[in-house]
Order: C-alpha cells, then sequence, then structure tokens
C-alpha cells in the first residue's frame, strides 16, 4: 500500500509495513505470476480468502483442530492478494478497501463465532470487536487526513493463536487474553479520538 492512501498502519508500523510489503512481492512472485496466469485477480483472492471461514465456522464445534486449519489458510491468503495485485498494476485505494474489508470482517466473524460456540464471554467479544474497529477506522481516517496515531497494538493474531491453544491442549484463556487486549487497545482509540476530534476542530 505503499503509493495509496488508504491503509491501516500507524505511523509507527509504516516502516515495517513497507518492508514486508517488497519482502512479500519478492518471496510470492511465483504465485503472483501463476494467478496472473490463470487470470486470478487480487479481489478473488481476498473474496476466497474471507469465504474460507465457512470451513472455520463449521469445524468449530465439530473438529475443533480442522478449524485450525481453515483459520490459518485464511491468514495466508491474505499475504498473496498485494503482492498480486502490484504484479497486475491494479494496486488501488479500491483494492485495499476490499482487503481491508474482507479481513477485518473476518476477524468479527471468528469472534462471533467463538462467542456463538461459549468459548468466549459475549460481553467481552462485542467490546473487543467494537473497539478492534473503532481502533481500525481512527487509524485509516488520521492516515488519510495526515495526522499521526502512534501507539497501536494489534492484537487480532494473539486471538486466532488463543483459539488454537484451546483446540489443541484444551486450555481456554479466550477470555483473560480479549480482556488483556482490550486494555492494551483502549490509548489507541482514546488518542485517536483525540487527534481526530483536535483536526476537525
Amino acid at each position: 500500500m505503499s503509493k495509496k492512501h488508504l491503509n491501516y498502519f500507524s505511523a509507527k508500523e509504516q516502516g515495517f509495513a513497507k518492508w514486508f510489503e517488497s519482502w512479500r512481492t519478492k518471496i510470492f512472485l511465483p504465485i503472483s505470476r501463476l494467478l496472473n496466469f490463470f487470470g486470478i485477480t487480487a479481489n478473488m483472492v481476498s473474496y476466497f480468502g474471507f469465504l474460507i471461514l465457512i470451513g472455520f465456522i463449521y469445524f468449530v464445534p465439530k473438529d475443533p483442530v480442522a478449524a485450525i486449519y481453515f483459520l490459518l489458510a485464511h491468514v495466508l491468503i491474505d499475504a498473496f492478494d498485494g503482492p498480486l495485485s502490484r504484479l497486475r498494476k491494479e494496486d488501488s485505494d479500491g483494492g485495499a478497501f476490499t482487503d481491508i474489508m474482507c479481513y477485518h470482517t473476518g476477524m468479527v466473524i471468528v469472534v462471533a463465532t467463538l462467542a456463538y460456540f461459549s468459548l468466549v464471554d459475549p460481553i467481552i467479544s462485542i467490546a473487543y470487536v467494537y473497539l478492534y474497529t473503532v481502533m481500525i477506522i481512527f487509524v485509516i481516517v488520521l492516515n488519510r487526513v495526515k495526522v499521526t496515531l502512534r501507539l497501536v497494538f494489534r492484537t487480532k493474531y494473539y486471538v486466532y493463536i488463543l483459539y488454537a491453544v484451546w483446540a489443541i491442549w484444551g486450555i481456554n484463556y479466550l477470555d483473560e487474553g480479549l480482556l488483556i487486549f482490550i486494555v492494551l487497545m483502549l490509548p489507541s482509540v482514546v488518542g485517536g479520538f483525540i487527534s481526530l476530534r483536535k483536526y476537525l476542530s
């Protein structure tokens, strides 16, 4: 997303995000070329990565370990769309928006699934999803108006790891983990609110 305004990386994350973007482009070049050869677009990859969570939802109550593979596939597929869009010279705000929506909605679906099957307290899950969503919105909007939000804690993948711990070993720390993540995100949300309000005043 280096040449686009629409991104959800804070000022502190931009350096690593650019390096990681460049690294992914090189590493996944063979796969990107193969996908491009078959006419597969970055948006198709994003949608597929989103839809694969159907398997996660289905297997959580039936075979929790099998559900991990669908969750892992969802995460890994997220790495392919950016390099493919750059190879096809289709990287744009529209593509970035699609990517953000698919993978953020994916996080919401994962947490909602965990709450539905009583693996995490519903109130805690609602608070977590709300704060994470607001934090991402603030980062995107502040980047757009070129205002810096320095403190951002990204905890989505830690939630996925906590699910895997439960699925494999039967140890459930999801409530405790999400509560910690909520506390960690609060400064980002408050800071984002103050920064955006100051900009709009």
